[in-house]
């Protein structure tokens, strides 16, 4: 990830990829407050970037809501999951 840093910036599509593995190796090891720091940011740049009903901004906010209620955080995980809704009109529903 550090290296798509320096190379392509904080804001390039493969260095925000980058922290999503990151995340889910960090979630993956139960590393979950290391997750959430860099899932945070990934979600943060994206928004910034694509704005709120875009389908990766909604996928990061589900993705932090898996997160939280694989941490056992289940308010927090709500709180992304109330995007859920906008998720659905936008992507539609499997």
């Amino acid at each position: 990830m550090e290296i798509n840093r320096e190379l392509l910036g904080d804001r390039h599509p493969s260095t925000i990829n980058s922290m999503w593995l990151l995340a889910r190796i960090y979630g993956g090891l139960g590393q979950y407050d290391e997750s959430e720091a860099v899932l945070l940011e990934a979600y943060s740049l994206v928004k910034q970037l694509m704005g709120d009903r875009h389908v990766s901004t909604l996928r990061y906010a589900e993705r932090l809501a898996n997160l939280y209620e694989a941490w056992a955080q289940p308010d927090k995980a709500t709180q992304y999951r109330g995007l859920q809704d906008i998720a659905q009109e936008t992507l539609g529903t499997n």
